[in-house]
């Protein structure tokens, strides 16, 4: 081989690592420029669930409702999910003795109860009527200018109560007093009833305070604590307004639990939840 045959063959080598440099070198700079420069210039502005089906490069997430994510990492969601829960129709009710009202769902409904039931006295302005719900079965008890309450508590008889938590009702203010809190709570309360071994989901008005914190105590159920000073109802002829309760308690309601875990699960229903709403929602005329 002569050495200008040699040279000839060597830029010819030359020539080809050169084009295979360039080819490699726009290939890159093609798919550098597709996935990032593109994309990092687009004057699209993405907004909505639509506008980023039409984006070049979004995708489409196999969720329900139906997603969808930008280049840039936006997540929008379609219409399906958009549909709001129409309000629950709400009715109001005002008690003519004590003058608490609430509000209450339509599927609820207010019966009054057979005044004798309670032996009224003569003078009695008080009310006796309960607010039942037609699809859980649920019913709160509201009585009013009761008169003639106390009594104590055997400490022979006590049993652990299970106080869960409570709710301030914000329109019950100005109670007040040595053993009242001055804002009434809805307090959920769990506790032993009689001597079966069942227990009972309470949910009631109190100013008690421990009956108001979470905690376990011992004493005689939740005796008085769901006994509450009123202000208008008479208890009787001479006599000045009563007290009131408003509760769904182990005396008021059949349904028993087997276990306190089963008592407590129950105030997570929508019968419950209601029916703490409904408290919550007290105040006077």
């Amino acid at each position: 081989m002569t050495r200008t045959q040699s040279t000839q063959q060597g830029s010819a080598l030359l020539v080809i690592i050169i084009v295979v440099v360039v080819v490699l070198l726009g290939a890159l700079g093609f798919v550098f420029w597709n996935n990032f420069l593109s994309k990092g210039t687009s004057t699209v502005a993405v907004a909505s669930f639509e506008d980023c089906k039409k984006q070049s490069g979004s995708i489409m997430l196999e969720t329900y409702p139906e997603q969808c994510k930008t280049t840039d990492g936006k997540t929008f969601t379609g219409p399906s999910d958009q549909v709001t829960t129409p309000p629950v129709e709400l009715k109001t009710y005002c008690a003519e003795g004590e003058r608490l009202c609430f509000d209450y769902p339509a599927t609820w409904a207010v019966t009054k109860n057979d005044q004798n039931d309670i032996g009224a006295p003569a003078g009695y302005t008080g009310d006796n009527f309960s607010v039942t719900d037609s699809v859980s079965g649920l019913a709160l008890h509201l009585r009013s200018g009761m008169g003639g309450i106390g009594g104590a508590c055997d400490e022979s008889i006590e049993v652990p109560v299970y106080v869960l938590d409570s709710t301030e009702i914000p329109k019950l203010t100005g109670f007040k007093t040595s053993y009242s809190l001055d804002t009434l709570r809805v307090a959920r309360v769990v506790y032993p009833w009689s001597d079966t071994n069942s227990f009972v989901a309470a949910l009631y008005v109190t100013g008690n305070a421990d009956y108001t914190t979470k905690q376990t105590i011992n004493r005689c159920g939740i005796f008085m604590s769901s006994i509450n000073i009123g202000r208008y109802a008479v208890a009787g002829e001479g006599e000045g307004p009563g007290a009131f309760e408003f509760a769904l308690t182990g005396s008021t309601t059949e349904k028993r639990y087997t276990t306190v875990d089963e008592a407590t699960k129950a105030f997570d229903t929508d019968g419950y939840k209601e029916a703490a709403s409904i408290l919550a929602s007290l105040r006077y005329k």
